[in-house]
C-alpha cells in the first residue's frame, strides 16, 4: 500500500476485483490485528471482511431511470414519523408496562387494535 495525504493509505490494481473479499493485517503496539476497511462499501456477514464491489454491476435493471418520490409536504412527513414513534411507544407501554390481563395473547383490547389500526393508517397508508 502507498501512504498518501492526510493519512490515507492506497493501492490499486489492474484486476475487476467485484466481488472479493479482504481485510487488514495491521500491527498495533506489537500485535497483529485483523481489521475490516471501514471505508469499505460492501462487506461480508457481521462486517468482519470488506469486499471490493462495482456497484454498476448490482444496479438492478431501470436504476438509472429511477427517481425519489416528491415530497408533497415536508410537515406531512414529520407528522407521520413522530405519530408513528408516539405508537410505537404506546405499544411498548402496553406489552410491557401494564398488568398482565393487558398482554395475555388471547385477550386483545380494543384500545390494542385501535392504535393496531391507526399505526398502518399513519405508517403504511392502509
Amino acid at each position: 500500500m502507498k501512504k498518501e495525504e492526510k493519512g490515507v493509505w492506497s493501492w490499486e490494481s489492474k484486476e475487476e476485483l467485484h466481488g472479493v473479499y479482504y481485510d487488514y493485517l495491521i500491527t498495533r503496539d506489537g500485535e497483529e490485528v485483523r481489521s475490516a476497511d471501514p471505508y469499505a462499501k460492501a462487506c461480508g456477514v457481521n462486517g468482519l471482511r470488506s469486499m471490493a464491489v462495482n456497484l454498476k454491476k448490482t444496479n438492478p435493471k431501470g436504476w438509472e431511470k429511477d427517481q425519489t418520490p416528491k415530497i408533497i409536504s415536508i410537515v406531512n412527513i414529520i407528522f407521520k414519523k413522530l405519530f408513528c414513534r408516539i405508537i410505537i411507544f404506546q405499544f411498548h407501554f402496553i406489552f410491557h408496562c401494564l398488568p398482565y390481563p393487558f398482554t395475555a395473547p388471547d385477550t386483545p383490547s380494543a384500545m390494542i387494535k385501535i392504535l393496531l389500526l391507526l399505526y398502518r393508517i399513519y405508517c403504511y397508508g392502509m
